[in-house]
């Protein structure tokens, strides 16, 4: 529509409808704070980032696409992506601002009372006291990847153009059997990846029924397609729409234990369904290992690299022994290979490598930016575990330092040359080499905003 723009501003009005989606999550949290179109609720350190797409006319609807990304607090620092969206009446005589902000008012209410409804009862937060009637959240035991957690689930149910919407409901959620909520359907195949880090999972189901199903199985935020099949059995509708939603979290009820099988597993469908260049499988790195795990090594194998086994730390060197080496972070998890800072457990490219300091804890060296080198997490489990569920979601490259990688650098000359920025495809980028002649490789942050001006990966020599 002519008045709002790409940030969703209203060129009447300084608010945004990402303004007006994240006050209506914050009003619905008594110790909610906002800055910008991002909430947090209270001490809990959970963020909620907000963002409202452009309304869309949709019949006798207007229509608001909302798009929330959660974080922090126990489900840690990557961002769980989640949508919704919102509508309210439309026609001739209705005003686009007014029925907009009702849309995104609509979407957002709904979301985020079924949210903390979940957090609530999985203790997450504190209960939130309401007088509304609203569905009850299922709770209960499961396995995901051979990990017990405790999974909590609500609901969030919409026919259009249905008449009553009660009825219709219940006839098509029975069809999923069980206790007819998605979430269970999805949990009873075992298809979900594996989940190694202590953080809790946010997890979404979604199914639309018309003439035909449409499915959708989020973890972490990224779809998931291979635990799509079930929700299929809602089968077709007649005379209006039905969407079915649920939000679940899955909190984890006992440590994780690295298994190779489900790992090797979870590693191929990344492989599948992630391949774009902002995500784990769409970059050299990837290829350079191809998301397989070479096989464990023996203690005299590690000796042999003149590394003393016993002084590994504990996780290091079940993972090594257990399940192995090859994929994972960077270009790969590399054998015990002996630096002067540590133990080098990959290289992230433009010359940052991820190394094991003998405390256990995880470091990246940065030293080429000219700055110290930066601790990332307390231990090697949770620095792999921490880059699988990256992987997993495909929501953004996995970059644990901060600095202008050369790559960039390059980038950022050129564009200050004034080059167009179509005319960068096709172009070739020759890499210099380290002080052992080595060509520098980009890390995935440089090769995926590269990808974003058309230049694909066959422009990097070396």
């Amino acid at each position: 529509m002519a008045f709002w723009n790409k940030k969703n501003n209203n060129k009447e009005s300084s608010l945004s409808l990402s303004d007006v989606l994240a006050k209506t999550v914050a009003g619905h949290y008594p110790e909610a704070t906002v800055d910008g179109a991002t909430v947090t609720l209270g001490a809990t350190g959970i963020r909620v980032e907000c963002e409202a797409d452009d309304p869309q006319e949709m019949g006798s609807l207007l229509t608001v696409a909302l798009y929330l990304r959660v974080s922090g607090g126990p489900f840690g620092p990557e961002p769980s992506f989640a949508s919704i969206s919102g509508y309210a009446p439309w026609g001739e005589e209705c005003d686009m601002v007014g029925q907009s902000v009702y849309a995104v008012m609509e979407g957002g209410c709904m979301w985020t009372c079924t949210l903390l409804d979940v957090l609530g009862a999985a203790g997450l937060v504190a209960p939130r006291e309401s007088d509304e009637e609203r569905p009850e959240v299922v709770g209960r035991p499961a396995l995901i990847g051979g990990r017990r957690y405790q999974v909590w689930s609500n609901q969030i149910d919409r026919t259009l153009a249905f008449g009553e919407s009660g009825p219709q409901y219940a006839d098509v959620r029975a069809r999923l059997g069980g206790d007819s909520t998605m979430t269970s359907a999805v949990l009873a195949t075992d298809t979900l990846p594996v989940h190694a880090s202590n953080h809790a999972l946010l997890l979404s189901t979604f199914a639309m029924t018309t003439s035909q199903v449409t499915t959708e199985v989020k973890v972490h935020g990224g779809d998931w397609p291979p635990s799509w099949a079930p929700l299929t059995a809602v089968g077709p509708t007649d005379g209006g729409i039905t969407m079915l939603r649920e939000l679940a979290v899955a909190v984890p009820a006992e440590p994780a234990r690295w298994d190779r099988d489900r790992l090797a597993w979870t590693l191929a469908a990344v492989g599948t369904y992630r391949t774009e260049p902002h995500q784990a499988a769409g970059w050299r790195g990837w290829r350079r290992h191809g998301g397989q795990l070479q096989a464990p090594l023996t203690d005299a194998q590690i000796a042999a690299a003149g590394v003393d086994p016993a002084g590994l730390p504990a996780d290091y060197h079940h993972f090594l022994t257990q399940v192995g080496w090859g994929a994972g972070p960077g270009y790969g998890l590399l054998g015990p290979t002996l630096s002067d800072l540590g133990l080098v457990l990959a290289q992230a490219g433009d010359q940052v490598c991820w190394y094991l300091a003998p405390s256990g804890g995880v470091w990246a060296d940065t030293r080429t930016f000219g700055l110290d080198p930066v601790q990332t997490h307390d231990s090697f489990d949770a620095w792999y575990a921490d880059w699988l569920d990256n992987a997993v979601a495909g929501l953004q490259p996995w970059q644990q330092w901060d600095g202008s990688c050369a790559s960039l650098n390059m980038l950022y000359g050129m564009l200050d040359d004034g080059i167009d920025v179509n005319s960068m495809k096709g172009i070739e980028i020759g890499m210099s080499s380290d002080e052992n002649g080595q060509t520098v490789q980009p890390c995935h942050h440089c090769q995926a905003t590269f990808a974003r001006f058309g230049v694909g990966d066959e422009a990097w020599t070396g």
